[in-house]
């Protein structure tokens, strides 16, 4: 039983790159966020701040992976293009 479909399929890695926008956004706004309660210590919203620029900067490692990885899915596409297969 197979199921028709209607509409193209969308890459896994235009999906994988959404994802990551939208924790990257949320991570940004959460950055701005005001951390801590009244009167708490400051090191707090900036324990939370540090934690956060982390966190974005491994979403950013992980978009440039996707971006690797889909330049290499499109030279080995190309050479097997050029190969016949």
């Amino acid at each position: 039983l197979a199921v028709p479909r209607t509409q193209k399929a969308i890459p896994a890695s235009r999906t994988i790159r959404t994802k990551l926008t939208t924790i990257d956004i949320t991570l940004e706004e959460l950055k701005r966020k005001e951390w801590g309660r009244p009167g708490s210590s400051p090191g707090i919203a900036e324990e939370m701040r540090s934690i956060i620029e982390g966190l974005r900067e491994m979403v950013s490692g992980l978009e440039l992976c996707i971006d690797a990885a889909m330049d290499d899915d499109s030279d080995d596409r190309r050479e097997g293009e050029r190969d016949g297969n």
